[in-house]
């Protein structure tokens, strides 16, 4: 069997997901959704779990379930790359870390305003501070660990994919970054952008996984940040973030970028790969 399929079943449990909360909500005469873990419009009603008397945020622990995933995907490959089980370890703690640090970056400069008149806090994070940010993270774990860049780069991708995942379904189970509200026979729904968001996510991470044997020396990188900034356009038409760059949101701005500088390494590797023919071309 084919140890990539779990990528595939966590597609479709997520698709099977998104259509329970949008047809329910779609088709239930009532805001009484007679499921306990629904609220208004098909959302996820419940945003805390109670333990022991204390209120822990399903948010934070999505967080710490990306964590554990990634160690897991770092270990399952660590052989791949020649590297140890303690430093699949370590990887997926800096990179748990440093993601935060860049993805909190780029959200107090998206809203510093805000940041400047409540104060900072450990709420808040824009997604693509994590993916612009982690080349130069990476980057500097490899220095201290004295291994070569492009094939670590290529080794934590997935994994950093995977946190990704986790992180938005923690948005779905805290009640942000949905989608539009949408009104269909008079039911309010509000639309699962997030689940969305993780099942193309997860096709992607499989494609990753997949070719990952044939885009090597940091492509693997490149690939996932020209696939991810598709993907999040798309998904930024079904929510009703502000649109007022260019009638784009930030996030369609951002995944521009993405593909922009995807197609200029293709041009790079096609332009290099033209120079290395002519050169054989000339030694005959």
């Amino acid at each position: 069997m084919n140890k990539k399929v779990w990528i595939l079943w966590a597609a479709l449990m997520y698709m099977l997901t998104f259509l329970l909360f949008f047809c329910r909500a779609a088709f239930t005469d009532s805001l009484d959704y007679r499921l306990p873990f629904m609220a208004y419009g098909g959302t996820f009603k419940y945003h805390y779990w109670y333990i022991c008397g204390m209120k822990v945020s399903l948010y934070w622990c999505s967080h710490v379930v990306g964590v554990v995933g990634m160690m897991v995907m770092c270990y399952l490959r660590r052989r791949r790359f020649g590297y140890s089980g303690a430093f699949a370890a370590i990887t997926a703690f800096m990179l748990a870390f440093m993601g935060y640090i860049g993805a909190k970056l780029l959200y107090t400069f998206e809203n510093w305003e805000k940041v400047l008149q409540e104060g900072f806090s450990i709420n808040g994070v824009s997604f693509f501070g994590t993916v612009f940010f982690m080349p130069a993270a990476i980057y500097a774990i490899s220095e201290m660990a004295g291994i070569e860049y492009k094939g670590y780069l290529d080794y934590c991708t997935p994994a950093g994919l995977l946190m990704l995942i986790c992180i938005r379904t923690g948005c779905f189970l805290n009640g942000c970054c949905h989608g539009k509200y949408i009104e269909y026979k008079k039911r309010p729904i509000v639309f699962p952008s997030q689940l969305l968001e993780c099942v193309i996510d997860l096709l992607l991470l499989y494609a990753l996984v997949v070719f990952q044997d044939k885009i090597k020396n940091g492509r693997l990188y490149i690939a996932f940040l020209g696939g991810y900034g598709i993907l999040r356009f798309v998904v930024e038409l079904t929510r009703d973030t502000d649109k007022s760059i260019m009638g784009m949101s930030n996030g369609q701005i951002f995944s521009v970028v993405c593909v922009f500088v995807m197609f200029i390494f293709i041009i790079y590797d096609f332009l290099v790969d033209m120079k290395m023919a002519n050169q054989r071309r000339s030694n005959y």
